[in-house]
């Protein structure tokens, strides 16, 4: 069984393999603000395959205005809720049956069952079955509009709010879970779903990230070197590059992780030169080494939120 820091540490490494990105455009690291979206709430009227529909239209109206839903727990969720109002039977050449129906999101804060916001909106699908009317009606549920624009500035002031209101427990709860009970990827969830829209409590967390980034390296970077070694020894040197630039300089690893960069420094292709150079420069270079740190915060937080969807079997670290 594969845990959960273990699967990180996957999905970061596939996530740098896919993306090749090492250059900072800024000088902090956040996630978008996610959402678990909580699909089985979507009542009756809908089978499974048709629930399915709708929570992936819910899934890219929230990717349009900049969240992310998620299937993992987090502090707010939106609960969706499908129901038809009205039924028409159409006579014709051939019989239509005609559904109106109404699509509703409340945004909750989940702790507590606070409703932050809620929406709905009204469509309208037909088909010869009543199952192909609802069909229909979820593939024309629009994924913009001026409710959703509303919605979702509502559902940011209050999460917005909730962070400021409780940044204290928040870097608290990060801190406790980094040095107590050594879970240094669930401190860095924490810390990284601080919204930049928060303030102080936004540099808070990010004055944290470093300590608990570092302690995630302790536990971590021997398998990531390990990894990275295979993919050499296969002659697959950009992937080990890619990995190897996970491994922080500040890490225990630092030695093994420089030699070994050092030795497929000549091996890896021209193209690649300027991110191999931008990773030496990381271990002598303190602005660069920022940089480069900055970017595995970035890799971590879309590893968590989904971003990456394939996992890369041959870099599984049991």
């Amino acid at each position: 069984m594969i845990s959960f820091e273990s699967k990180l540490l996957i999905a970061v490494t596939f996530a740098v393999l896919l993306n090749g990105s090492l250059y900072a455009q800024d000088t902090t690291a956040s996630a978008p603000i996610a959402f678990t979206l909580y699909a089985s709430e979507m009542g009756k009227e809908l089978n499974e395959t048709q629930t399915e529909m709708a929570g992936r239209k819910i899934t890219l109206l929230l990717d349009r205005y900049g969240y992310v839903a998620s299937q993992d727990a987090h502090n707010f969720g939106i609960f969706p809720k499908f129901a038809v109002y009205e039924e028409t039977q159409m006579e014709g050449l051939s019989k239509m049956l005609v559904v109106k129906g109404e699509l509703s999101l409340v945004a909750k804060q989940v702790s507590n069952g606070l409703v932050v916001a809620s929406c709905a909106q009204t469509v309208t699908g037909s088909g010869a079955t009543r199952e192909a009317a609802l069909t229909n009606a979820i593939s024309n549920l629009p994924t913009s509009g001026p409710q959703y624009q509303s919605f979702f500035k509502s559902v940011q002031q209050k999460v917005v709010t909730y962070y400021q209101r409780n940044c204290a427990i928040i870097i608290a709860d990060a801190n406790n879970k980094s040095t107590q009970l050594q879970q240094h990827a669930l401190a860095l969830q924490l810390l990284l779903q601080v919204p930049r829209e928060a303030g102080e409590c936004y540099t808070k967390a990010q004055q944290q990230l470093q300590p608990v980034f570092l302690a995630f390296q302790k536990d971590r970077c021997a398998r990531m070197v390990q990894a990275a070694t295979a993919e050499s020894a296969a002659l697959k040197y950009q992937n080990a590059l890619s990995i190897l630039a996970l491994v922080d300089p500040g890490s225990p690893c630092r030695a093994e992780a420089l030699a070994l960069i050092q030795s497929i420094a000549p091996k890896v292709e021209a193209r690649y030169r300027e991110r191999l150079d931008f990773m030496l420069k990381a271990y002598s270079d303190e602005k660069e080494l920022e940089k480069l740190r900055i970017e595995a915060y970035k890799e971590i937080a879309k590893a968590y939120y989904g971003k990456s969807d394939t996992i890369l079997q041959a870099l599984i670290v049991k």
